[in-house]
């Protein structure tokens, strides 16, 4: 499963502001394209990421794109679409 876009797709580094929890804060990220799925690096360490979560990318109010979180760190998320699994 690919990471599902909202608009134009999103090019590699482009930062964004992410949120992994459905009532938590952002956190600016930066992403990172890989086949079938995105890393994003964080901009602060964050806590509580954990697979099977979504993970929402937004620019200011729009939502540009989310992926399911499969495996996490402190400071970056990895995912593919709503039908995957990812973070780290």
């Amino acid at each position: 499963a690919q990471p599902l876009w909202c608009g134009p797709s999103i090019r590699d580094g482009e930062t964004f502001d992410v949120q992994y929890r459905a009532h938590g804060p952002t956190v600016r990220g930066a992403v990172q394209l890989e086949p079938g799925a995105l890393r994003t690096r964080l901009a602060a360490p964050a806590s509580g990421i954990a697979p099977g979560q979504t993970m929402v990318l937004y620019q200011g109010s729009r939502v540009r794109g989310s992926a399911t979180i499969t495996s996490a760190t402190g400071t970056s998320a990895t995912g593919t679409s709503a039908t995957g699994t990812s973070a780290t």
